[in-house]
């Protein structure tokens, strides 16, 4: 079944090894070089759900997938080395393969114009929960011990991939990084947080508001501006920008006077799409009159610049 063509196929047998607990991860590892693709296709759907934190596969195909021009491959791969399954899968034992995804991130092909490999690395470094099957490597292993020179360039491109979704999940190495990375990516972060990510844009909002959040940690005054910018899209999902963004303001208090006009119109006119309706479901008025209120009695002070 592993070597069927079908990959729904090939996943009924990978799951009967799991369900089964059957270790036959040798033999796996030796499917990683079978002259039929499908064969190793199934090698790697099996690995992810039961790889059993074998090292020797994690070594194996961290090699095959640097190496393999087969992005096909390459996808099914850290698929295997990142499954959500900690006891029956790989990713417990993938850390020395962060470095190789890092050096991946950066690398781009005429066959892969949409860069679904860097969407998949931002899944498989850094996405933290259980609605994608995914164990982000990076968000569970942490950046203790990798180089700078890796780590920075591969956030700064993923910052720029395509989905929305994929792009918000990188967010979650913010809190991870120290000055010195911080200066390095805030160029990045500031254009990931003024221009929309093309697709996935129903998550899109996350890596703009986490953006938002880190520019007012630092006391940046673009962090004002971008907040005022967004504020004035008129996209659907409106209500659910502004209860994110309105905490964030009231944190700059009277620093963040800008934002009065936008927040003043807002509360006695309503601009799309911030109807009415939408901002009483949501429970926004009172958080907007508060958010006003901390802006207009609050103490100005100097704020910096990122840029």
């Amino acid at each position: 079944m592993l070597a069927h063509p079908l990959p729904a196929t090939r996943n009924y047998g990978a799951q009967a090894l799991a369900v089964q607990n059957i270790n036959c991860v040798n033999d796996l590892i030796k499917m990683l070089d079978s002259d039929n693709v499908n064969a190793r296709y199934g090698a790697c759907q099996a690995l992810r759900v039961a790889g059993f934190n074998s090292k020797n596969a994690v070594e194996r195909l961290g090699k095959i997938m640097f190496e393999s021009d087969d992005l096909a491959f390459r996808l099914y791969a850290i698929d295997a080395l990142t499954g959500d399954d900690l006891k029956m899968g790989l990713a417990k034992a993938a850390k020395p393969v962060i470095p190789d995804l890092l050096k991946l991130a950066v690398s781009r092909s005429d066959d892969d114009p949409r860069r679904l490999l860097q969407r998949k690395l931002g899944f498989s470094l850094f996405y933290k929960g259980k609605i994608m099957g995914t164990t982000g490597l990076i968000s569970y292993h942490g950046v203790e011990g990798l180089e700078q020179s890796l780590l920075i360039p591969a956030i700064k491109e993923l910052l720029t991939v395509d989905d929305g979704r994929s792009r918000s999940t990188v967010t979650q190495v913010y809190s991870m990084l120290n000055a010195a990375d911080l200066k390095l990516l805030w160029d990045d972060i500031y254009l990931s947080v003024k221009i929309i990510a093309p697709s996935g844009i129903m998550i899109a909002r996350g890596v703009r508001l986490k953006g938002l959040e880190l520019m007012q940690q630092h006391n940046f005054k673009e962090g004002v501006e971008l907040a005022i910018v967004i504020l004035k899209e008129n996209r659907w999902g409106g209500e659910k920008r502004l209860a994110a963004i309105l905490p964030i303001l009231a944190e700059y208090g009277g620093s963040a006077k800008a934002a009065l006009p936008i927040l003043i119109e807002l509360k006695e006119h309503g601009l799309k799409p911030y109807s009415k309706k939408k901002r009483k479901a949501f429970g926004q008025l009172d958080l907007l009159n508060n958010t006003i209120k901390a802006i207009e009695t609050g103490k100005p002070h100097p704020l910096d610049s990122m840029r």
